[in-house]
């Protein structure tokens, strides 16, 4: 789902048609309640954590489904390697901070919360599992 028309032709095309696809706004989702076990966002702007938006998953959600988000992922190279040596600073310390407050409102919002940093060889991600309570 997105609101724009050209990413919705993106992921058809993307999807090779197989997806069925809705055109909207996450703080109005068109779906009856507890329609999904899960929820997928990939690289979200900041309306992923507004507490419409969080609300209308939440209800969409059956009982203990999950919203999955994937919503930072740092490539790996040798300016960022270099900017961490130069402010004595460590990846796993940025990290950390940027998936706190990613947490925040989520768990504000009363979901259970995990989440996990995924080191990978071209880069790091960040994914939030936010569960629907039961």
């Amino acid at each position: 789902m997105d609101e724009s028309a050209a990413m919705g032709r993106l992921a058809q095309r993307n999807t090779d048609g197989a997806a069925r696809l809705a055109r909207g706004l996450a703080q109005g989702l068109p779906f009856a309640s507890k329609s999904f076990d899960t929820i997928l966002a990939t690289f979200p702007a900041e309306y992923i954590t507004d507490p419409l938006t969080l609300s209308e998953v939440k209800r969409c959600l059956s009982d203990g489904g999950r919203f999955i988000v994937l919503p930072v992922a740092m490539p790996k190279n040798r300016f960022l390697s270099w900017l961490f040596k130069v402010t004595g600073q460590a990846p796993s310390d940025a990290m950390k901070i940027i998936q706190e407050r990613l947490e925040e409102p989520f768990i504000k919002a009363e979901f259970d919360v995990e989440s996990h940093v995924l080191d990978l060889k071209s880069g790091t991600l960040i994914i939030i599992i936010a569960k629907a309570p039961r």
